[in-house]
């Protein structure tokens, strides 16, 4: 079977676990309409659940914490799910590791910074959770704390200096429902990362980087129907964003989960069609290893990504185009 290593890449209680639960969550819903299944391992089937049930708990207080979500990850978990065409063997299985963001935080080991540098080396694509509220709000005055966007570049610049595969980076604004459902807000969200990730964006244009790297933004509104309240503990230089409801009982009902997904999946059939060998990935350099109606399926899947509004991809159009 065909194996695809992402990285989830991001600092603590960034909510790099809360994307990933409602990424498949919404995934699952889309694909419905095509003949893909996309089958978690038992393990990972629990550890969803066990998160969604969080998330939804969540969603019924009408006055939360950011970082009142999904409990933060203690040690690095593995997601592993298998893509198959219905009552076929499974061809694709793809892997995500989430790491725990102490990881690459000040207090994170020499040991545990090189697990996250291996994993990186190893992945075809990095999913970079961004605190939509510390990059929006106060002028972005918190979003170096919360986003560690420094840190992320100089990880990205170290596994990137030598390739000679293509890589995908997902840059993922999320708890960004206020920044999405406001007149104009989008573009401004998306001038925000543009401006704010500037390093790594011009690290990623060089000339041997522009070459292997697409690069997408993609806003996750994680749990939906959800405003920014306010923020509490900045006197301290411990800030607390605060959400609540935008109407009273609503139910937990993410948006745009599956996008980051539906770009991981242009990515590989580019790769399948141009016959490439890149990390993670055993063996893909036959296309007729792939019987056409999963083909044909996986990009119904594709097709359905979204370029306006918020989302935006910023180079590596080749790496995309099916």
């Amino acid at each position: 079977m065909q194996k695809i290593n992402i990285t989830m890449l991001g600092p603590s209680g960034i909510g790099k676990t809360s994307l990933l639960t409602a990424m498949f969550h919404q995934f699952m819903e889309k694909v419905s309409i095509t003949s893909l299944q996309l089958i978690p391992s038992s393990e990972t089937s629990r550890e969803i659940e066990d998160y969604l049930a969080q998330l939804k708990y969540l969603v019924s207080s009408n006055n939360f914490q950011a970082e009142g979500g999904v409990k933060q990850t203690k040690e690095p978990t593995s997601l592993c799910y298998n893509i198959s065409q219905t009552s076929i063997s499974p061809l694709l299985q793809i892997h995500f590791q989430d790491f725990p963001g102490g990881y690459i935080e000040s207090e994170g080991t020499k040991e545990e910074i090189q697990k996250v540098e291996k994993f990186l080396d190893d992945s075809s694509a990095v999913i970079i959770p961004i605190d939509a509220a510390a990059l929006m709000e106060r002028e972005g005055k918190w979003h170096e704390k919360s986003n560690q966007p420094t840190v992320i570049t100089n990880l990205l610049k170290k596994a990137y200096q030598n390739l000679n595969s293509p890589r995908l980076v997902i840059l993922a604004p999320v708890k960004c429902e206020t920044y999405m459902q406001e007149p104009n807000s989008e573009q401004k969200l998306l001038n925000q990362v543009k401006e704010k990730y500037c390093e790594l964006l011009d690290f990623l244009r060089t000339p041997n980087s522009a070459t292997y790297v697409s690069v997408v933004v993609t806003p996750v509104q994680t749990v939906g129907n959800l405003k920014f309240s306010r923020i509490e503990g900045e006197d301290e230089g411990e800030p607390k964003f605060y959400f609540r409801q935008t109407e009273r009982n609503v139910p937990y009902a993410p948006k745009d989960a599956e996008q980051p997904l539906q770009y991981l999946f242009s990515f590989c059939l580019k790769l399948h069609a141009e016959q490439k060998l890149f990390p993670g990935i055993n063996f893909i350099n036959n296309l007729a290893g792939i019987d056409n109606p999963f083909r044909q399926a996986a990009l119904q899947v594709a097709r359905g990504r979204k370029r306006t509004g918020g989302f935006a991809v910023l180079q590596g159009q080749n790496w995309l185009d099916i």
